[in-house]
């Protein structure tokens, strides 16, 4: 037998694991840096804090992200247009900056199923008038386009942030991806009223792990 034949390749990634495994690289990387004080990643944060999308236009902010290793080249656009999954990624982590802004403490990007959209929206009702977030997380829900949802998404973010509630942004990245395809769009907006509304409990999915994943240091 030939080493060639005991030889096993990695299994590709499918695409919302590939946007999820680049979001979370650079979500550890960024508050590796950021805890440490860095001044690269403190800046880019900053620049990343300018890099929401538009009308499915990508800010010039938002393209230096695309030049870190680890993206997909199957998620790059190929025409005039940015592509659904670099429109996902770059407002998920323009997010996470705005979200993570000011806290040193804590990474405020955790992954799991208890830091999903439903699961924080819940943990933020038990803390503030609950009746507002719910109408927050309604509007969310019915939200028909990318920009609608960043919007509304801007303003329960700003909420979590003011009370430290962290976000898994790696996942947000897929949801956003998702949404903007209709025949996906309905399960997002399904697993996030539920995990709103019926919480299934805590659940350690062994992922709480931003601090030792990505990129090194």
């Amino acid at each position: 037998m030939t080493a060639s034949d005991t030889t096993t390749e990695t299994p590709r990634l499918d695409r919302g694991e590939a946007i999820e495994d680049f979001v979370q690289r650079q979500a550890a990387r960024l508050w590796n840096g950021y805890q440490a004080d860095r001044g690269r990643e403190v800046a880019e944060l900053a620049q990343l804090r300018r890099a929401l999308p538009r009308r499915g236009v990508l800010p010039s902010e938002a393209w230096p992200i695309f030049e870190r290793p680890g993206f997909d080249e199957r998620l790059a656009g190929r025409g005039d247009d940015a592509s659904s999954a670099e429109l996902s990624v770059a407002a998920a982590l323009a997010l996470y900056a705005n979200h993570q802004q000011s806290r040193r403490s804590a990474p405020m990007h955790r992954r799991g199923y208890n830091h999903g959209v439903g699961r924080a929206a819940f943990a933020l009702k038990a803390r503030v008038d609950s009746a507002g977030v719910e109408r927050r997380v309604q509007t969310l829900i019915r939200a028909q386009s990318l920009d609608q949802v960043l919007e509304h998404l801007s303003g329960l973010i700003g909420q979590l942030r003011a009370h430290e509630i962290a976000l898994d942004y790696a996942r947000l990245a897929r949801d956003l991806d998702a949404i903007q395809h209709p025949a996906a769009r309905k399960g997002v907006r399904t697993r996030w009223s539920r995990d709103f509304y019926r919480p299934a409990g805590d659940q350690d999915t062994g992922t709480d792990n931003e601090q030792d994943s990505g990129e090194p240091a």
